[in-house]
Protein backbone atom coordinates (compact mmCIF):
# COMPACT_ATOMS: atom_id res chain seq x y z
CA UNK A 1 0.00 0.00 0.00
CA UNK A 2 1.42 3.36 -1.07
CA UNK A 3 1.89 6.33 1.24
CA UNK A 4 -1.51 8.14 1.16
CA UNK A 5 0.14 11.57 0.86
CA UNK A 6 2.05 10.36 -2.22
CA UNK A 7 -0.85 8.36 -3.63
CA UNK A 8 -1.67 10.95 -6.28
CA UNK A 9 -1.05 14.60 -7.19
CA UNK A 10 -4.17 15.79 -5.37
CA UNK A 11 -3.24 14.35 -1.96
CA UNK A 12 0.34 15.60 -2.37
CA UNK A 13 -0.91 19.12 -3.08
CA UNK A 14 -3.15 19.01 0.00
CA UNK A 15 -0.23 17.79 2.12
CA UNK A 16 2.06 20.57 0.88
CA UNK A 17 -0.71 23.18 1.30
CA UNK A 18 -1.22 22.21 4.96
CA UNK A 19 2.49 22.58 5.66
CA UNK A 20 2.58 25.89 3.80
CA UNK A 21 -0.19 27.20 6.07
CA UNK A 22 1.67 25.94 9.16
CA UNK A 23 4.91 27.56 7.96
CA UNK A 24 3.15 30.88 7.32
CA UNK A 25 1.56 30.83 10.79
CA UNK A 26 4.90 29.87 12.31
CA UNK A 27 6.62 32.79 10.60
CA UNK A 28 3.97 35.25 11.75
CA UNK A 29 4.14 34.08 15.37
CA UNK A 30 7.93 34.42 15.53
CA UNK A 31 7.90 37.84 13.88
CA UNK A 32 5.00 39.33 15.84
CA UNK A 33 5.23 37.72 19.27
CA UNK A 34 8.90 36.74 19.56
CA UNK A 35 10.07 39.96 17.87
CA UNK A 36 12.61 38.20 15.65
CA UNK A 37 13.67 39.67 12.36
CA UNK A 38 11.54 38.68 9.39
CA UNK A 39 14.52 36.87 7.83
CA UNK A 40 15.17 34.72 10.91
CA UNK A 41 11.45 34.12 11.42
CA UNK A 42 11.07 32.92 7.83
CA UNK A 43 14.32 30.90 7.92
CA UNK A 44 13.37 29.17 11.19
CA UNK A 45 9.88 28.36 9.95
CA UNK A 46 10.98 26.99 6.58
CA UNK A 47 13.87 25.02 8.04
CA UNK A 48 11.96 23.20 10.74
CA UNK A 49 8.68 22.74 8.84
CA UNK A 50 10.16 21.61 5.52
CA UNK A 51 12.42 19.22 7.44
CA UNK A 52 9.46 17.89 9.42
CA UNK A 53 7.27 17.53 6.31
CA UNK A 54 9.95 15.46 4.59
CA UNK A 55 10.68 13.24 7.59
CA UNK A 56 6.97 12.74 8.32
CA UNK A 57 6.54 10.85 5.05
CA UNK A 58 8.66 8.09 6.59
CA UNK A 59 6.18 7.67 9.47
CA UNK A 60 4.13 5.63 7.02
CA UNK A 61 6.57 2.72 7.19
CA UNK A 62 6.35 2.61 10.98
CA UNK A 63 2.55 2.60 10.81
CA UNK A 64 2.53 -0.18 8.21
CA UNK A 65 4.84 -2.27 10.40
CA UNK A 66 3.02 -1.53 13.67
CA UNK A 67 -0.36 -2.96 12.71
CA UNK A 68 -2.88 -2.48 15.53
CA UNK A 69 -5.03 -5.40 14.31
CA UNK A 70 -2.14 -7.86 14.26
CA UNK A 71 -0.07 -6.71 17.25
CA UNK A 72 -0.81 -5.88 20.86
CA UNK A 73 -1.97 -2.26 21.33
CA UNK A 74 0.41 -1.73 24.26
CA UNK A 75 3.36 -2.88 22.13
CA UNK A 76 2.30 -0.52 19.33
CA UNK A 77 2.00 2.39 21.78
CA UNK A 78 5.43 1.78 23.31
CA UNK A 79 7.01 1.45 19.88
CA UNK A 80 5.49 4.75 18.74
CA UNK A 81 6.69 6.52 21.90
CA UNK A 82 10.22 5.33 21.21
CA UNK A 83 9.96 6.24 17.52
CA UNK A 84 8.64 9.71 18.39
CA UNK A 85 11.56 10.38 20.75
CA UNK A 86 14.11 9.23 18.17
CA UNK A 87 12.46 11.37 15.53
CA UNK A 88 12.35 14.46 17.76
CA UNK A 89 16.06 14.18 18.53
CA UNK A 90 16.87 13.81 14.83
CA UNK A 91 14.55 16.67 13.85
CA UNK A 92 15.79 19.13 16.50
CA UNK A 93 19.50 18.38 16.02
CA UNK A 94 19.25 18.66 12.24
CA UNK A 95 17.17 21.84 12.47
CA UNK A 96 19.55 23.44 14.94
CA UNK A 97 22.53 22.58 12.76
CA UNK A 98 20.93 24.06 9.64
CA UNK A 99 19.97 27.23 11.50
CA UNK A 100 23.52 27.45 12.87
CA UNK A 101 24.82 27.51 9.29
CA UNK A 102 22.64 30.52 8.42
CA UNK A 103 22.81 32.22 11.83
CA UNK A 104 23.49 35.96 11.51
CA UNK A 105 24.79 36.21 15.06
CA UNK A 106 21.51 37.51 16.45
CA UNK A 107 21.67 36.96 20.22
CA UNK A 108 17.89 37.24 20.49
CA UNK A 109 17.46 34.25 18.21
CA UNK A 110 20.03 32.23 20.16
CA UNK A 111 18.14 32.95 23.39
CA UNK A 112 14.90 32.01 21.62
CA UNK A 113 16.40 28.71 20.47
CA UNK A 114 17.12 27.72 24.07
CA UNK A 115 13.84 28.95 25.54
CA UNK A 116 11.72 27.41 22.78
CA UNK A 117 13.18 23.90 23.09
CA UNK A 118 10.35 22.56 25.23
CA UNK A 119 7.60 24.22 23.20
CA UNK A 120 9.12 23.04 19.92
CA UNK A 121 9.34 19.48 21.31
CA UNK A 122 5.67 19.56 22.32
CA UNK A 123 4.68 20.81 18.85
CA UNK A 124 6.76 18.05 17.30
CA UNK A 125 4.97 15.40 19.40
CA UNK A 126 1.60 16.91 18.51
CA UNK A 127 2.42 16.84 14.81
CA UNK A 128 3.65 13.24 15.15
CA UNK A 129 0.42 12.15 16.85
CA UNK A 130 -1.78 13.84 14.26
CA UNK A 131 0.11 12.40 11.28
CA UNK A 132 0.17 8.90 12.78
CA UNK A 133 -3.58 9.13 13.42
CA UNK A 134 -4.18 10.21 9.82
CA UNK A 135 -2.16 7.23 8.58
CA UNK A 136 -4.10 4.77 10.74
CA UNK A 137 -7.41 6.29 9.66
CA UNK A 138 -6.34 5.87 6.05
CA UNK A 139 -5.48 2.20 6.60
CA UNK A 140 -8.79 1.62 8.38
CA UNK A 141 -10.73 3.37 5.62
CA UNK A 142 -8.90 1.43 2.89
CA UNK A 143 -9.54 -1.91 4.63
CA UNK A 144 -13.19 -1.01 5.22
CA UNK A 145 -13.57 0.13 1.60
CA UNK A 146 -12.03 -3.09 0.29
CA UNK A 147 -14.34 -5.11 2.54
CA UNK A 148 -17.37 -3.25 1.18
CA UNK A 149 -16.23 -3.86 -2.39
CA UNK A 150 -15.64 -7.56 -1.69
CA UNK A 151 -19.08 -7.91 -0.08
CA UNK A 152 -20.69 -6.02 -2.96
CA UNK A 153 -18.95 -8.30 -5.45
CA UNK A 154 -20.14 -11.31 -3.51
CA UNK A 155 -23.74 -10.09 -3.56
CA UNK A 156 -23.43 -9.32 -7.25
CA UNK A 157 -22.01 -12.77 -7.94
CA UNK A 158 -24.88 -14.36 -6.01
CA UNK A 159 -27.41 -12.57 -8.21
CA UNK A 160 -25.58 -13.01 -11.49
CA UNK A 161 -24.80 -16.69 -10.96
CA UNK A 162 -28.04 -17.73 -9.31
CA UNK A 163 -29.32 -19.44 -12.45
CA UNK A 164 -25.90 -20.91 -13.18
CA UNK A 165 -25.68 -22.30 -9.66
CA UNK A 166 -29.15 -23.79 -9.90
CA UNK A 167 -28.19 -25.26 -13.25
CA UNK A 168 -24.97 -26.73 -11.89
CA UNK A 169 -26.33 -27.73 -8.50
CA UNK A 170 -29.85 -28.71 -9.52
CA UNK A 171 -29.02 -29.70 -13.06
CA UNK A 172 -32.24 -30.29 -15.04
CA UNK A 173 -30.67 -33.37 -16.60
CA UNK A 174 -29.93 -34.69 -13.12
CA UNK A 175 -33.54 -34.13 -12.05
CA UNK A 176 -34.99 -35.60 -15.23
CA UNK A 177 -32.74 -38.64 -15.04
CA UNK A 178 -33.64 -39.11 -11.39
CA UNK A 179 -37.35 -38.96 -12.21
CA UNK A 180 -36.87 -41.43 -15.05
CA UNK A 181 -35.06 -43.78 -12.69
CA UNK A 182 -37.91 -43.45 -10.19
CA UNK A 183 -40.40 -44.15 -12.96
CA UNK A 184 -38.59 -47.35 -13.91
CA UNK A 185 -38.28 -48.45 -10.30
CA UNK A 186 -42.00 -48.06 -9.65
CA UNK A 187 -42.51 -51.20 -11.77
CA UNK A 188 -39.42 -53.23 -10.88
CA UNK A 189 -38.82 -52.21 -7.28
CA UNK A 190 -41.55 -49.96 -5.78
CA UNK A 191 -39.87 -49.94 -2.36
CA UNK A 192 -36.64 -48.64 -3.86
CA UNK A 193 -38.56 -46.05 -5.89
CA UNK A 194 -40.16 -44.78 -2.70
CA UNK A 195 -36.80 -44.51 -0.96
CA UNK A 196 -35.38 -42.60 -3.92
CA UNK A 197 -38.28 -40.13 -3.88
CA UNK A 198 -37.62 -39.44 -0.20
CA UNK A 199 -33.90 -39.01 -0.85
CA UNK A 200 -34.45 -36.70 -3.81
CA UNK A 201 -36.94 -34.65 -1.79
CA UNK A 202 -34.48 -34.24 1.09
CA UNK A 203 -31.71 -33.21 -1.27
CA UNK A 204 -33.85 -30.64 -3.12
CA UNK A 205 -35.15 -29.19 0.14
CA UNK A 206 -31.62 -28.69 1.44
CA UNK A 207 -30.40 -27.19 -1.84
CA UNK A 208 -33.26 -24.71 -2.17
CA UNK A 209 -33.62 -23.59 1.45
CA UNK A 210 -30.00 -22.78 2.25
CA UNK A 211 -28.32 -19.54 1.32
CA UNK A 212 -25.40 -20.66 -0.84
CA UNK A 213 -22.79 -18.34 0.72
CA UNK A 214 -23.55 -19.44 4.29
CA UNK A 215 -20.93 -21.35 6.26
CA UNK A 216 -22.11 -24.68 7.64
CA UNK A 217 -20.39 -27.57 9.37
CA UNK A 218 -18.51 -29.98 7.16
CA UNK A 219 -20.53 -32.88 8.58
CA UNK A 220 -23.78 -31.28 7.35
CA UNK A 221 -22.31 -30.53 3.93
CA UNK A 222 -21.01 -34.10 3.68
CA UNK A 223 -24.41 -35.50 4.65
CA UNK A 224 -26.10 -33.61 1.82
CA UNK A 225 -23.38 -34.67 -0.63
CA UNK A 226 -24.00 -38.29 0.29
CA UNK A 227 -27.70 -37.78 -0.55
CA UNK A 228 -26.66 -36.59 -3.99
CA UNK A 229 -24.36 -39.59 -4.46
CA UNK A 230 -27.09 -41.92 -3.22
CA UNK A 231 -29.39 -40.68 -5.99
CA UNK A 232 -26.68 -41.02 -8.63
CA UNK A 233 -25.85 -44.50 -7.33
CA UNK A 234 -29.34 -45.66 -8.30
CA UNK A 235 -28.72 -44.46 -11.85
CA UNK A 236 -25.21 -45.79 -12.37
CA UNK A 237 -25.22 -48.79 -10.04
CA UNK A 238 -21.89 -50.60 -9.86
CA UNK A 239 -20.22 -48.07 -12.20
CA UNK A 240 -20.15 -45.55 -9.35
CA UNK A 241 -17.82 -46.37 -6.47
CA UNK A 242 -17.41 -43.83 -3.70
CA UNK A 243 -14.88 -43.93 -0.89
CA UNK A 244 -14.23 -41.35 1.79
CA UNK A 245 -11.47 -40.87 4.33
CA UNK A 246 -12.34 -38.22 6.92
CA UNK A 247 -9.84 -37.44 9.67
CA UNK A 248 -11.02 -36.93 13.23
CA UNK A 249 -12.03 -33.32 13.87
CA UNK A 250 -12.94 -32.47 10.29
CA UNK A 251 -16.66 -32.81 11.04
CA UNK A 252 -16.54 -29.72 13.28
CA UNK A 253 -14.94 -27.44 10.70
CA UNK A 254 -16.90 -25.01 8.53
CA UNK A 255 -17.30 -24.77 4.76
CA UNK A 256 -19.54 -22.80 2.37
CA UNK A 257 -22.66 -24.89 1.80
CA UNK A 258 -23.32 -26.56 -1.55
CA UNK A 259 -19.55 -26.51 -2.12
CA UNK A 260 -18.94 -30.21 -2.64
CA UNK A 261 -21.89 -31.07 -4.90
CA UNK A 262 -20.58 -29.24 -8.01
CA UNK A 263 -17.22 -31.00 -7.58
CA UNK A 264 -18.84 -34.42 -7.21
CA UNK A 265 -21.06 -33.68 -10.20
CA UNK A 266 -17.96 -32.71 -12.17
CA UNK A 267 -16.33 -36.04 -11.25
CA UNK A 268 -19.41 -37.98 -12.35
CA UNK A 269 -19.84 -36.02 -15.57
CA UNK A 270 -16.24 -36.34 -16.73
CA UNK A 271 -15.60 -39.74 -15.17
CA UNK A 272 -18.62 -42.02 -15.25
CA UNK A 273 -20.38 -40.49 -18.26
CA UNK A 274 -17.36 -41.11 -20.46
CA UNK A 275 -16.25 -44.44 -19.00
CA UNK A 276 -17.21 -48.01 -19.78
CA UNK A 277 -15.58 -49.26 -16.58
CA UNK A 278 -16.37 -48.58 -12.91
CA UNK A 279 -15.14 -45.20 -11.70
CA UNK A 280 -13.82 -44.58 -8.20
CA UNK A 281 -14.64 -41.20 -6.70
CA UNK A 282 -12.52 -40.72 -3.59
CA UNK A 283 -12.82 -37.97 -1.01
CA UNK A 284 -10.14 -37.28 1.57
CA UNK A 285 -10.40 -34.66 4.29
CA UNK A 286 -7.62 -33.55 6.64
CA UNK A 287 -6.85 -30.55 8.86
CA UNK A 288 -3.66 -28.60 8.18
CA UNK A 289 -2.96 -25.73 10.57
CA UNK A 290 -5.82 -23.26 10.06
CA UNK A 291 -7.09 -24.93 6.89
CA UNK A 292 -9.43 -27.77 6.07
CA UNK A 293 -7.97 -29.66 3.12
CA UNK A 294 -10.40 -31.58 0.90
CA UNK A 295 -9.26 -33.75 -2.01
CA UNK A 296 -11.79 -35.20 -4.48
CA UNK A 297 -10.42 -37.47 -7.21
CA UNK A 298 -11.83 -39.69 -9.95
CA UNK A 299 -10.30 -41.94 -12.58
CA UNK A 300 -11.23 -41.54 -16.23
CA UNK A 301 -10.60 -43.16 -19.60
CA UNK A 302 -8.11 -41.03 -21.46
CA UNK A 303 -9.44 -41.77 -24.92
CA UNK A 304 -13.00 -40.61 -24.35
CA UNK A 305 -12.65 -38.09 -21.55
CA UNK A 306 -10.61 -35.66 -23.57
CA UNK A 307 -13.90 -33.87 -24.19
CA UNK A 308 -13.71 -30.76 -22.10
CA UNK A 309 -16.66 -28.91 -20.65
CA UNK A 310 -16.90 -25.20 -19.99
CA UNK A 311 -15.57 -25.59 -16.47
CA UNK A 312 -18.50 -23.65 -15.00
CA UNK A 313 -18.63 -25.75 -11.83
CA UNK A 314 -14.95 -25.40 -10.96
CA UNK A 315 -14.91 -21.73 -11.92
CA UNK A 316 -17.92 -20.93 -9.72
CA UNK A 317 -16.37 -22.74 -6.75
CA UNK A 318 -13.05 -20.93 -7.25
CA UNK A 319 -14.75 -17.50 -7.46
CA UNK A 320 -16.88 -18.19 -4.39
CA UNK A 321 -13.81 -19.10 -2.35
CA UNK A 322 -11.91 -16.06 -3.56
CA UNK A 323 -14.72 -13.67 -2.64
CA UNK A 324 -15.48 -15.33 0.69
CA UNK A 325 -11.88 -15.59 1.90
CA UNK A 326 -10.00 -13.08 -0.25
CA UNK A 327 -7.49 -15.67 -1.54
CA UNK A 328 -6.94 -16.88 -5.10
CA UNK A 329 -5.10 -20.14 -4.42
CA UNK A 330 -7.72 -22.15 -2.49
CA UNK A 331 -8.64 -24.49 -5.37
CA UNK A 332 -6.14 -26.47 -7.42
CA UNK A 333 -6.61 -29.19 -10.05
CA UNK A 334 -4.14 -32.01 -10.60
CA UNK A 335 -4.01 -34.64 -13.36
CA UNK A 336 -1.80 -37.68 -12.74
CA UNK A 337 -2.07 -40.36 -15.38
CA UNK A 338 -5.75 -41.27 -15.60
CA UNK A 339 -6.73 -39.63 -12.32
CA UNK A 340 -8.20 -36.14 -12.06
CA UNK A 341 -8.06 -34.49 -8.62
CA UNK A 342 -9.47 -31.30 -7.14
CA UNK A 343 -7.72 -29.94 -4.06
CA UNK A 344 -9.49 -27.44 -1.77
CA UNK A 345 -8.12 -25.41 1.13
CA UNK A 346 -10.83 -23.89 3.33
CA UNK A 347 -9.60 -21.32 5.92
CA UNK A 348 -10.94 -21.93 9.42
CA UNK A 349 -10.33 -18.51 11.00
CA UNK A 350 -13.84 -17.24 11.70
Amino acid sequence: MKNPFLKNAKTLRIYLLVWAIIAAAHTGILYVYEHLSFFLSLADSLTYNILYAGLALNFWYAVRYLNIEKQKPLLVLVAHIIAAKVFLVLWLLTGNYLMYLIDTGDTAYRDFTVSSFLGRSICGLLYYSIIILVYYLFIYYSSYHEKLIREANLRTLVKETELSLLRSQLNPHFIFNSLNSISSLTLSDPRKAQDMVVTLSSYLRYALEHNHNKLISFSEELENSLLYLQIEKVRFGAKLIFEKEIDVGCENTFVPNMLLQPLLENAIKHGIYESREPVLIAMKCTKENNFLRINISNNFEKGDSMKKGKGIGLRNVRERLQLLYGQKDLLNTIIQGSVFEVELYIPQSR
